[in-house]
């Protein structure tokens, strides 16, 4: 048991061991805080507290407006550690690089259409993470499947929303499925 401030070029730990890191405050005892990071017995890193969403659709988003730039609506949270994912938006808790991954399926995609588009909006620039012209298709497919991914350096505060773009076409293009995610990596 090691406590108070410590300075230490090495940590042995015996197979037994494990290292935890909580946050407490100044008097804490060992099971006080919360667990931040943990080298458990075999190796195993874990972070509860380090941020990460996954989020989906609970049914089709229809109807995108044509030549707008349309928020995607993710109304289902599957995971959300600290709360950083509210009204379809992510918000970087701290400075640093955050990976994000988007599958999407799309439905009614006219074959009009000069393209569609599917990008982060982001607080510094847009990241784009598909864009499909559709006259390449052989036929009008019933459903699209559209995804990418990236890597943002984020401040702390910074803002990133998943955004739809379909600047023409014969009918719009529908969302029927949807997950979306982001983590951070250092």
């Amino acid at each position: 048991s090691i406590s108070g401030e410590v300075g230490a070029n090495n940590l042995l730990l015996r197979s037994y061991q494990s290292l935890t890191f909580k946050n407490g405050t100044s008097g804490s005892s060992l099971t006080d805080g919360t667990t931040a990071f943990n080298i458990d017995t075999n190796g195993h890193v874990t972070m509860p507290l380090q941020s990460c969403f996954l989020v989906s659709i609970t049914g089709t988003q229809s109807n995108m407006a044509l030549n707008t730039a349309v928020t995607v609506v993710a109304n289902s949270e599957i995971i959300d550690k600290n709360s950083d994912f509210s009204s379809n938006t992510f918000t970087a808790p701290v400075t640093g690089t955050y990976f994000f991954n988007v599958f999407a399926s799309l439905k009614g995609v006219p074959l009009d259409a000069r393209y569609i588009n599917l990008f982060i909006t982001a607080s510094n620039r847009n990241h784009q993470l598909y864009l499909q012209d559709p006259a390449g298709y052989d036929s009008d497919p019933e459903f699209e499947n559209a995804s990418g991914s990236a890597i943002l350096d984020m401040d702390a505060n910074d803002t990133a929303s998943l955004t739809f773009f379909q600047p023409d076409g014969n009918q719009s293009t529908d969302i029927a499925e949807l997950m979306f995610s982001g983590f951070l990596i250092a």
